[in-house]
């Protein structure tokens, strides 16, 4: 989207004849000539380059906060989105894929001394810190991220309206816009939705258990609704998706833990589980307490995450969600190194991690681990295995 307003003259060699006038008159009284005379074409638009440009919120005008929201004061994006109000806020961003993200703005009432429903949202799709794209949403109308393939690793945006009808929760899409490499492209209703979260106007403090999302006179389904078949068995030839890769891993080099149960009971393990809408890695710290073998006794952390799967080798890097990712989801990236937490391989039927995370184990009785350097065994089990 090119933004800017442009002149074109139909008949180049009649300019001189006009240049004398036009020099003595203003813009706008010049532009009243040339369109009397024939000879100006309007471009309809905006005054700014933008979509192609680093993405500075600044640029576009002076940001205020108000109880730390971010407010925007744009005549920029007042002419851009042809809006009567040139207050904006900033209401949120979502991670998307690799190096892609989406920010929301909302006209608002700066009179008003609380925040409301606004008429339109527009959404700001940034890729690699460039804007690529921005889509309008309408009155009436949210919008979810949505999940456009079984590997999580295509999304677009759903748009549709949200129906509560005796307590059932329904997401009724009617637009459906795939992303690719920053930019949007409309797609047909009968593309193959395989997860949309509820919009998050309606999360609340967490998805209504009764939620469902479908395209507009279409099936209405449950999340996650193509898991809902027996667990893909990792065999020797990968496909090289999230999917194969789902499942538990745990770390334990002492040839006697070869079980969940053995391993989890123990000190100083690391765990990995990975599925489709969520990558978990703990890892157990009672080994740096005081008093390790006290049990339970101290607490693991827990951290949510993204990965990269490597096309042609049977390995997957996991990298550390930001704190602040509004997405749980997890998204295929790669990463930056120092947010690098395991890198998972298979060789020769055998799961290894390395990870400068995983240090030496200390040789206490009770440890999962004995001393011992990278790369660090893993063993696979069942997602029913996981109590957590």
């Amino acid at each position: 989207m090119m933004i800017r307003n442009c002149y074109i003259l139909k008949y180049p060699v009649l300019l001189l004849a006009f240049c004398a006038l036009l020099l003595n008159c203003n813009k706008s009284e010049s532009q009243k000539i040339l369109e009397k005379t024939g000879l100006f074409i309007n471009c309809k638009g905006q005054e700014h380059h933008i979509i192609g440009e680093k993405f500075r919120v600044e640029d576009y005008g002076k940001v205020t906060y108000n109880n730390g929201v971010k407010i925007l004061d744009s005549e920029i994006l007042k002419k851009l989105f042809n809006e009567k109000k040139q207050f904006f806020i900033e209401k949120g961003w979502q991670n998307i894929e690799d190096n892609t993200s989406i920010i929301e703005f909302s006209p608002i009432d700066k009179g008003k001394n609380t925040f409301v429903e606004y008429d339109n949202k527009y959404l700001f799709i940034i890729k690699d810190s460039i804007l690529r794209d921005t889509l309008k949403i309408k009155k009436d109308y949210y919008y979810s991220i949505c999940q456009l393939d079984k590997q999580n690793s295509k999304h677009g945006i759903a748009i549709g309206k949200y129906i509560i009808n005796n307590n059932d929760d329904f997401f009724e899409i009617h637009q459906v816009y795939s992303i690719g490499n920053g930019k949007l492209r409309k797609e047909n209703l009968d593309i193959k939705i395989y997860d949309c979260p509820a919009p998050t106007n309606y999360i609340r403090d967490e998805e209504p258990n009764s939620y469902k999302f479908g395209i507009l006179n279409g099936e209405k389904l449950e999340r996650f609704w193509y898991q809902n078949t027996p667990e893909k068995k990792l065999n020797d030839n990968f496909n090289n998706t999230l999917q194969d890769w789902e499942g538990v891993y745990l770390n334990s080099d002492d040839k006697n833990l070869k079980t969940y149960q053995s391993i989890i009971d123990k000190v100083g393990w690391f765990k990995l589980k990975i599925t489709a809408h969520e990558i978990l890695f703990s890892a157990d710290t009672r080994m740096r307490d005081d008093y390790p073998q006290s049990d339970p006794g101290g607490v693991y952390l827990r951290k949510k995450c993204d990965y990269y799967i490597f096309p042609n080798e049977d390995k997957i890097e996991i990298y550390s969600k930001k704190y602040d990712d509004p997405n749980s989801s997890p998204v295929n990236i790669r990463g930056n190194k120092k947010d690098l937490l395991i890198t998972l391989y298979k060789k020769d039927k055998v799961f290894y991690g390395t990870a400068n995370v995983i240090e030496e184990s200390e040789q206490y009785d009770n440890s999962a681990r004995i001393k011992g350097k990278t790369p660090y065994q893993f063993y696979k089990f069942s997602l029913e295995e996981d109590k957590d």
